[in-house]
């Protein structure tokens, strides 16, 4: 097995996004070539999850990437359940909120040292 060319690497990007968006953001970052990894998802705001997704990636590629993510993860409006603790009459459907779903935080740390092994 031949030895592969190290990676250059001097940006760690972690992406937070919704998790109905993490599936098509992983396949179109993958498909451009970028490695990641997804760190679990856990329920976030109004009830809806997010997943985080760690890169190594050369600096060069930072608007690459962030086109990517801009095509893929804008936020829309969307009727979701009230979260609070008025209780409503059993029989009567909950109390729903037009609010802000979906979107993306691209948060981007300058990397001393990297090694691949």
């Amino acid at each position: 097995m031949a030895d592969q060319p190290q990676t250059r690497v001097d940006r760690m990007i972690l992406i937070v996004v919704a998790a109905e968006q993490s599936g098509q953001l992983t396949s179109a970052l993958l498909k451009a070539g970028f490695a990641l990894t997804v760190i679990s998802p856990r329920e976030g705001f109004l009830g809806f999850g997010s997943t985080c997704l760690l890169m190594g990636i050369h600096s060069q590629r930072g608007d690459e990437l962030v086109q990517i993510v801009q095509k893929i993860c804008g936020t829309r409006r969307r009727f979701v359940p009230a979260q609070g603790h008025m209780v409503l009459p059993e029989g009567l459907p909950p109390m729903m909120i037009e609010a802000e779903v979906g979107s993306a935080y691209i948060f981007s740390i300058e990397v001393e040292h990297f090694e691949q092994f």
